[in-house]
């Protein structure tokens, strides 16, 4: 039996329907978010063994070693971005469930996705531990291009550059 505040049996599946439908896609961003994490840091760390293993391979052109020396910081950057904006659908998917929550079961503020917000909560562990993740590659590849950017210098002459060439 429908409750109180769903007109009809059809406009309660219809709510129940949406509520899978969204439900099902939040778990899909939320998924987005932890692969962007990992295969960030995986193509960083990879970046990073190669570029101190392989000195003689990015050396050859000036403007590459520059390239070279940024392209982690880049890639940090855009994942940082990508993370947040998941995080902004999320918050919506969120707030249309609780929506959707309420107009099925007529609960008002009794809902399960109010009383998780109304504790302060909202995913505030596993947000900060993401932002301390982000934050940290986003220092941490800064740092990195600073020191390749002054150490090719030493590593790259310009006459092992004009030999190379």
């Amino acid at each position: 039996m429908a409750p109180k505040s769903v007109s009809s049996p059809d406009r309660f599946q219809f709510l129940l329907e949406q509520f899978k439908l969204h439900t099902e896609q939040l778990r899909d961003f939320q998924s987005e978010r932890y692969k962007i994490t990992t295969w960030s840091i995986i193509a960083i760390v990879a970046y990073f063994g190669w570029v101190l293993t392989n000195p003689d391979e990015w050396c050859r052109v000036a403007i590459f070693s520059i390239v070279v020396a940024w392209l982690p910081f880049a890639l940090a950057l855009f994942g940082f971005v990508y993370a947040w904006k998941l995080h902004a659908i999320i918050d919506r998917h969120s707030a249309f469930l609780d929506h959707l929550e309420n107009e099925m079961l007529s609960c008002g503020d009794k809902t399960e996705w109010a009383k998780f917000k109304g504790k302060g909560h909202e995913g505030k562990p596993l947000r900060r531990t993401l932002k301390v993740l982000w934050w940290s590659l986003l220092f941490g590849t800064f740092a990195f291009g600073v020191f390749l950017t002054s150490v090719s210098g030493l590593v790259c002459t310009p006459a092992e550059t004009a030999a190379l060439a």
